[in-house]
């Protein structure tokens, strides 16, 4: 029963990945979709979904890289922070609060 509910869980994450259907609110997609079809690009597209997977794995690298104290981290994390500022309205939330988290907050001793 437990493998079949795992094999479920992530097959499904890979179904849409490749099939297109992407987490929506209201059975739309969010405002960022109108930010991508303004710049030329299909929401549902491969390269769309690409971007999405690549920034959130460089959003994480730099967050691992930023806990454990290396040396240019921060401006990892300001890059994937500006990087995110058009994925409205969490991207551009989250993207705010860590450069002024960044900015204001004296993380580095």
């Amino acid at each position: 029963m437990q493998s079949a509910a795992c094999n479920h869980c992530s097959g499904g994450r890979n179904r849409r990945l490749f099939s297109g259907v992407l987490l929506r609110y209201t059975g739309q997609l969010g405002p960022w979709s109108r930010v991508v079809t303004a710049v030329g690009l299909e929401p549902r597209s491969p390269l769309v979904k690409g971007f999405h997977v690549a920034l959130g794995l460089l959003w994480l690298a730099s967050a691992a890289c930023f806990a454990l104290r290396g040396p240019n981290a921060g401006w990892a994390v300001a890059a994937c922070s500006v990087a995110s500022l058009w994925y409205l309205p969490f991207g551009t939330l989250v993207g705010i609060a860590e450069l002024l988290l960044l900015w204001f907050a004296p993380l580095r001793t």
